[in-house]
């Protein structure tokens, strides 16, 4: 197996383990099916006016969308985004950056998932800042948070070497292949001067009952505060990339921070309040953590409430369910739908959230609840989110079916709009119209879908990779796993061989 085999093996292990790709077009993470509708498909009058924010995983385009489906703006980047974009208060676009050169820590490319840059760029389509967080030890990686000040908040992997995971008890049969282990950590980053002014690292906050010679070793069911280096779930094979936290979101009225790990699916509070230096001791420690009690040994499947999910947030001062946090709950193998839940944190009388350690953490019950009718019709495996709107609607990304829907407080279906073909939005974002006062929209774009993948043939004719996909009812992962390294180059004079051969 070549190297490049190897790696991109290890890659589709990080984000689909345990997930049997779907060889039947019904959706997931096979092909889309070709019989699926395109456009706006419900619309009403119980829609919250604005534009909407959409990233397309397999594309170089981040389209605006207005409430009549039609593709307003466009902001065409020289490479793939990393997954994550955003709209700061002055109307410009925040966008992560898949860089060429990722360092070995997983996808990049059209793929996103790793970025390791973020750029501001005007409506004009002018980068006007740049930061890149890049090397051999660490990189930026899924989402990034604007905070109100204007700093952004940016997740990255931390890189340790066998040695070193060892010495933080790390039991080295769980090491993968390559003997790496990837942490998590978050930076903050002012823009006015490229500085990281606020960094909190997961690596420092480890528990592990493997080597009672190092000083955390401890008792996980005691230590709910923090993390347990060494669990995982039976579902998932060996893999460096070992929390895979995918978003990050930020309440100021509380200066904390709500991460999401996938691998473990729960979320962690973290505070911000507190500086550098204390966020290396007790002090940094998790405030509060959900979903799935066994990572820290208190409680067993039957407790779990979380699958694999992503895009946890506050939802904010003045809408419905302020306070509470939102979350788009995958599903997996066990449990093949997804949802989206609202939930309330208990507290105790001094504000404080409720940990008590050897007992799952509360609540056991949702504030709010959506899912398809019947279930399996809605499944998302990865990517995906949700955003609660002003007038109480929640805006929902079904993100590998290229779908975004608005529902109301009752779950009934407000507004629908699906993608083109092979169109995978890692989260929508919908954006107030006054944000956008001045701006002129166009009336003549169009978006024809991602993948892009394109052979352009002799006859002039020109093939899509998601069409042939599609045509030979095949997963891209199986396409790479049969083409191999020269994957792109093979695809290309096979489609099109009756066309005349490549274009030179």
């Amino acid at each position: 197996m070549t190297k490049f085999r190897r790696f991109l093996l290890l890659c589709i292990t990080a984000i689909f383990s345990s997930f049997v790709v779907a060889q039947d077009n019904s959706g997931g993470l096979g092909a889309p099916s070709p019989d699926r509708p395109v456009g706006l498909t419900v619309t009403s009058d119980n829609v919250q006016d604005g534009y909407i924010l959409v990233p397309i995983i397999q594309s170089k385009e981040i389209l605006l969308y207005d409430n009549q489906g039609n593709v307003v703006h466009k902001w065409i980047g020289d490479t793939y985004t990393g997954a994550s974009v955003y709209l700061n208060a002055e109307g410009n676009l925040i966008r992560t950056v898949s860089l060429d050169d990722n360092f070995d820590f997983g996808f990049n490319g059209q793929w996103g998932f790793v970025n390791g840059a973020i750029e501001e760029v005007n409506w004009d389509g002018d980068v006007i800042w740049r930061f890149d967080y890049a090397s051999e030890d660490y990189i930026g990686h899924h989402d990034i948070e604007i905070m109100p000040n204007g700093n952004i908040l940016m997740i990255a992997f931390e890189r340790f070497n066998t040695e070193d995971s060892v010495a933080l008890g790390r039991n080295p049969e769980l090491l993968p292949e390559n003997g790496e282990m990837w942490s998590e950590r978050v930076i903050e980053i002012d823009p006015e001067t490229s500085e990281i002014v606020w960094e909190w690292n997961l690596s420092d906050h480890f528990v592990q009952d493997f080597d009672e010679t190092l000083p955390n070793y401890g008792v996980v069911a005691d230590n709910p505060h923090l993390m347990d280096i060494n669990y995982l779930e039976d579902d998932f094979a060996l893999q460096p990339n070992w929390w895979h936290v995918n978003s990050i979101d930020y309440n100021e009225g509380l200066d904390q921070i709500v991460l999401s790990s996938r691998t473990h699916s729960e979320i962690w509070i973290i505070d911000h309040s507190i500086s550098t230096e204390e966020a290396t001791g007790r002090a940094g420690d998790l405030l509060y953590r959900w979903g799935n009690p066994e990572t820290y040994d208190s409680g067993t499947n039957d407790d779990r409430l979380l699958y694999y999910q992503h895009d946890a947030q506050w939802i904010p001062d003045g809408y419905e369910g302020a306070g509470n946090i939102l979350i788009f709950s995958n599903g997996g193998p066990e449990r093949t739908f997804s949802d989206v839940l609202e939930i309330s944190i208990p507290t105790d009388e001094n504000g404080d959230y409720i940990m008590t350690a050897g007992e799952p953490t509360l609540p056991t019950d949702v504030e709010w609840y959506y899912s398809g009718d019947p279930d399996h019709s809605f499944y998302a495996a990865f990517i995906s989110g949700m955003q609660r709107q002003p007038n109480g609607n929640t805006l929902i990304t079904d993100g590998t079916n290229g779908r975004i829907v608005s529902v109301d407080a009752n779950g009934e279906i407000v507004w629908e709009y699906y993608l083109p073909p092979a169109s995978w939005a890692f989260r929508a974002e919908r954006y107030a119209p006054a944000l956008f006062d001045g701006q002129e929209f166009s009336d003549d774009l169009v978006f024809e879908g991602g993948i892009i993948w394109i052979a352009d043939c002799a006859d002039g004719s020109q093939q899509r990779l998601h069409e042939y996909l599609n045509q030979e009812n095949q997963s891209y992962t199986l396409f790479i796993d049969t083409h191999g390294e020269d994957a792109e180059t093979q695809w290309q004079s096979e489609a099109c061989a009756e066309f005349g051969g490549v274009a030179s």
